[in-house]
């Protein structure tokens, strides 16, 4: 019966994804009251995103009551659905954090030859030796785990992961930097930021979060030790923060891609 449900999943993957939080409850009526008690359990879970618990509930009871086996594989199919509504609420965050980088650059940054501006980009080169020494750290390469779906190593399990530390290591380095600059934007920018890595946390499978990369703290604090290393800090921090989010910006795409195709799975 679980092959047959395999089979389910593999075709009807896009018509059902919405369907069990709209039947109807089953009658209490007789034996039926132990479907209601399953039902009402597996809604539950649903609604709480605990697709794992789903299976291992509805599983003793599938090859009793194939009510309950359908159950099962539209839980299944809903635990992928929520993927791109997350990823739609990510998009729009990333672009306010993209948004946002100017405007915290150009109150932060008063170093002149410092920009942001694409043109300017070789008068970075002079000052590659004191990022060095400071310690700047940079973001995972989201480019080669978050692979385009004609790419077989594409795996969303360390896409996402790997989302999750970039976002955990500019949490971290945004917030020394707040403390040493006077202007409040870095702190606007740290709340995107929050809100981003949550929203990609969510679409972590519940069995996966435990595997989401955990960021150890930079000791940036100690390796900045006046206004013009800060001012330093700050603009390398920016660029990198703005390549990694347009690189966030194209995984997430990938991301809605791979979830939308019949079992296609990181």
């Amino acid at each position: 019966m679980q092959t047959c449900y395999a089979e389910f999943l593999t075709h009807n993957r896009k018509c059902c994804c919405h369907i069990l939080p709209a039947l109807p409850p089953p009658s209490h009526n007789g034996r039926r009251k132990r479907h209601a008690a399953i039902y009402r359990s597996l809604v539950n879970m649903l609604r709480e995103n605990s697709w794992e618990a789903v299976f291992h509930r509805a599983a003793p009871c599938a090859s009793e009551h194939a009510v309950v086996g359908l159950l099962c594989c539209l839980a299944l199919l809903v635990r992928s659905a929520h993927i791109p509504e997350k990823s739609m609420d990510a998009r729009s965050l990333v672009e306010k954090i993209l948004a946002n980088i100017p405007v915290v650059h150009g109150s932060s940054v008063k170093i002149t030859g410092l920009t942001l501006d694409p043109s300017s980009l070789s008068r970075n080169i002079p000052y590659q030796s004191m990022v060095t020494s400071l310690g700047i750290p940079a973001a995972p390469e989201l480019s080669t785990v978050c692979r385009p779906l004609n790419q077989i190593n594409f795996t969303l399990e360390v896409c996402l992961s790997s989302m999750s530390a970039g976002l955990q290591l500019y949490q971290d380095v945004l917030g020394v930097l707040k403390e040493c600059v006077t202007t409040e934007k870095v702190t606007g920018l740290l709340a995107d930021i929050r809100d981003l890595l949550a929203q990609v946390n969510k679409m972590q499978e519940p069995g996966q979060m435990s595997s989401v990369a955990q960021y150890e703290a930079s000791g940036l604090a100690s390796r900045l030790p006046g206004d013009y290393e800060v001012q330093v800090a700050t603009h390398f921090t920016l660029l990198q923060l703005r390549d990694f989010t347009q690189n966030l910006k194209r995984s997430l795409r990938n991301v809605e891609h791979l979830t939308s195709r019949p079992g296609q799975r990181g």
